[in-house]
């Protein structure tokens, strides 16, 4: 209620303020790089205008030197001209003959004459041309360098502004830690008093409680308000003092299932195919794992010796797990790149006969969402509605630049990881470089560009605990299909739905939270065995067989 009611506190302003300062460091780098691009542009037009102008120059030389030759060759043809002029005035009336001859002399001299008027015209008309050409080129001169001085100014601007945030910042966290520091004292000596012996307060409790209250480093805390807490707190600690021996785990307990009503009436293949084909259960929700795609030619991760960790010694990695590793894929994108092309979905690859059987429960209106940890988008191949799948660690279907976000097309992104595997080889973990060809990377700011698959470091998408919060509770049959649930939070996922819900483990390997075999079990189910043909005889028996069949046939 604090938290809501009170005035944003200082922890509140400084994650306030931590966003600006990321944004504006983002602003920063942007305005870095278009400086050094307007620099760059501004150096290269100074380099390529004072080779212009030379050639200019050259030039106009050239037409001066040829327009003073024209203008000496017509100045003889002039003399020429007059010359035999005054020959035709002298020239006797009878003697017709050395009259014609004269005058076609004089139409030939002056044809001359014109036409090297005419040459003149062109090298007055080019020379204006290379003029106009040397004004353009001065224009597009102060045109970039006043954008490049405009360009610093910026730069300078958000250097001042991200030095000012960073100096608020750290005034707001000095001024969170001291109000923290005064009201977590206050919060403890009022909890001495009230509790007095009934609970200890332990260096680890006094940690918890001052990570789990940040509402503490609010300055504008009453002392009133400080007693609340206190008041509140003491009644959880004795509570758990009290509760000490109860299971922390409650929610989940299945030690004792005499009091949950049993919906199966096995735990075998007939007795999970009733609860639909009766229509029983009609919210299922699948989990799936790579045991679903390994039959269309994608390895899983962990199997020994044909996973795909266990197949990644020629990139060279520090640890298997290293190439789905931000960090590392930012200091060597190269590894993640030539194995994002062996990845990338194909025309080639197929999706299996489980992915059709969860698309067959989609058709017959039972499927309420697939939850899947595989990004190889099968699922959409299969013909699995995009809102019926929930991608738990992300998939190929999408990409980003990791900096600004920019989003890459899939087809240009499949063409670029082609293009570099094509320049790019590997052996003995070093890369051997065929031709000139980076990492894919964004249009807009240089950065990185991956698909939006989830690597270690990064968080899972908002939809993935947006669908859970919505989905499970409506639950009533959960099916895990091909995983081992080893990777949280998905392999939690099962606790969540309610206590009398049917958990079926389609695996070739049991898995510890799903346990047919444990005491009191009311709704476990293990269907070990290949994932295809486990959901191949599934689909027999909810009277599918031939529908799946067809439906394989035509992916």
């Amino acid at each position: 209620r604090l938290q809501e009611e009170a005035p944003m506190s200082a922890a509140d302003a400084t994650g306030a303020s931590s966003n600006l300062v990321a944004v504006a460091t983002l602003q920063l780098t942007w305005a870095e790089r278009g400086c050094e691009a307007a620099r760059v542009a501004a150096a290269e037009h100074d380099r390529r205008l004072a080779h212009a102008l030379e050639r200019q120059a050259a030039m106009r030389q050239r037409i001066l030197c040829e327009i003073d030759v024209v203008v000496a060759r017509r100045n003889g043809y002039q003399e020429k001209i007059e010359e035999i002029r005054g020959k035709l005035m002298s020239a006797q009336k009878g003697d017709s003959a050395l009259k014609e001859l004269l005058e076609k002399r004089l139409a030939e001299y002056e044809k001359r004459s014109q036409q090297l008027v005419n040459d003149m015209d062109e090298l007055r008309r080019s020379l204006a041309s290379l003029e106009d050409l040397a004004i353009l080129h001065t224009q597009k001169h102060e045109q970039l360098h006043a954008q490049y001085e405009e360009a610093q100014k910026t730069l300078a601007e958000k250097k001042k502004f991200l030095e000012d945030l960073l100096a608020e910042s750290q005034r707001q966290k000095d001024a969170a830690t001291a109000a923290g520091d005064a009201n977590f004292a206050k919060l403890v000596q009022k909890l001495k008093q009230t509790l007095g012996e009934r609970a200890e307060l332990t260096s680890t409790t006094l940690l918890l409680l001052r990570s789990k209250l940040p509402v503490l480093s609010n300055p504008k805390l009453t002392d009133g308000d400080i007693d609340q807490l206190a008041e509140s707190v003491a009644r959880i600690l004795i509570s758990d003092t009290d509760d000490d021996s109860d299971d922390d785990d409650d929610d989940y307990n299945d030690s004792d299932g005499s009091d949950v009503p049993q919906i199966l009436s096995g735990f075998d293949l007939t007795s999970v195919a009733k609860l639909v084909k009766e229509g029983t259960c009609k919210n299922v929700i699948v989990m799936s794992g790579a045991g679903i795609s390994v039959s269309a030619g994608i390895p899983d991760f962990r199997t020994p010796g044909s996973g795909l960790y266990a197949n990644l010694q020629k990139y060279g990695l520090p640890s298997p797990e290293s190439v789905f590793t931000l960090s590392y894929f930012k200091e060597r994108p190269q590894a993640y790149t030539l194995l994002a092309h062996e990845l990338y979905p194909s025309a080639q690859r197929k999706p299996t006969a489980a992915h059709c059987f969860v698309r067959l429960l989609h058709d017959h209106g039972v499927l309420l969402r697939d939850f899947t940890q595989n990004i190889d988008t099968l699922e959409l191949t299969a013909g699995i509605p995009r809102d019926k799948i929930v991608f738990a660690h992300g998939s190929f279907a999408s990409a980003h630049c990791i900096d600004c976000r920019w989003e890459c097309n899939t087809e240009v992104l499949r063409q670029k990881l082609g293009a570099f595997a094509a320049a790019h080889s590997l052996a003995d973990g070093q890369l051997q470089q065929k031709s000139d060809v980076d990492v894919p990377r964004c249009e807009l700011c240089g950065g990185l560009v991956k698909s939006d698959i989830v690597f270690y470091g990064e968080s899972l998408p908002e939809e993935f605990f947006t669908a859970v919060k919505r989905d499970f509770p409506q639950c009533d049959l959960l099916l895990i299909i091909g995983t081992s649930l080893s990777v949280a939070p998905f392999s939690r996922l099962p606790k969540a739905v309610g206590h009398a819900v049917p958990r079926v483990l389609v695996n070739r390997e049991r898995v510890d939270l799903i346990n047919q075999h444990a005491p009191h079990n009311h709704r476990d189910v293990e269907l070990l065995g290949d994932a295809d043909d486990v959901c191949q005889r599934l689909a027999a028996e909810f009277g599918w067989g031939a529908d799946l069949a067809r439906l394989i046939a035509t992916k």
